[in-house]
């Protein structure tokens, strides 16, 4: 079986958004997308990307609760993350820099 290769789309844009999701679905990653967004006038959320992500709903639970832009993240985010799930992460966020995430932990 092919391993999912998945993306943690932090843009929450509505137009970047519209266009490149659909473009990376179509190309067969999976896509999961921050359920808090940050304030901004031009944001989009998609719950419906959480329904095809062949992540643990636990630990997508864990995500949709987190804040990627405006607090700093838990340890269980980022184990989560760094767990193999995700295999690139798009981000346009200067507040919060991900700089944490990639520390691959034995």
């Amino acid at each position: 079986m092919k391993k999912k290769i998945r993306i943690l789309y932090l843009i929450n844009h509505v137009t970047l958004s519209k266009f490149e999701i659909p473009m990376l679905l179509d190309m067969g990653y999976e896509v999961y997308m921050p359920k808090i967004p940050p304030f901004d006038i031009s944001v989009r959320v998609d719950m419906e990307l959480d329904k095809v992500l062949t992540v643990p709903m636990e630990e997508v639970s864990i995500l949709n609760d987190t804040n990627f832009y405006d607090e700093p993240l838990n340890e269980t985010c980022i184990n989560i993350i760094n767990c193999s799930y995700f295999f690139t992460v798009f981000n346009n966020n200067r507040t919060n820099p991900l700089r944490t995430l990639f520390v691959r932990r034995p």
